[in-house]
């Protein structure tokens, strides 16, 4: 494999292929509790994230991203258990 097609297959393909998707992109069984909290509207953060999400919506590849509505905005506190799956 040349290096251009090694950094396209990065571009391709999340590192969390094997554990949390198959190679086709669809989902794999992955068990797992996480704590988050959601991020009020009149801080500085959630307007901040309003306007990165304005920002990327302008780039020409903004179809390759899927935002949350600001309602959704959310911080990820911890990962409680990750149990690896073997087979689906």
């Amino acid at each position: 494999m040349t290096q251009r097609e090694t950094q396209e297959d990065e571009l391709r393909y999340t590192s969390e292929v094997g554990r949390k998707f198959h190679a086709d992109g669809t989902p794999r069984s992955f068990v797992g509790n996480t704590i988050i909290s959601f991020v009020e509207p009149d801080s500085p953060i959630f307007q901040l994230a309003e306007w990165v999400q304005t920002q990327i919506q302008l780039l020409p590849y903004a179809r390759k991203f899927a935002l949350l509505p600001p309602s959704s905005f959310n911080n990820r506190k911890s990962d409680l258990r990750v149990q690896p799956q073997t087979a689906d």
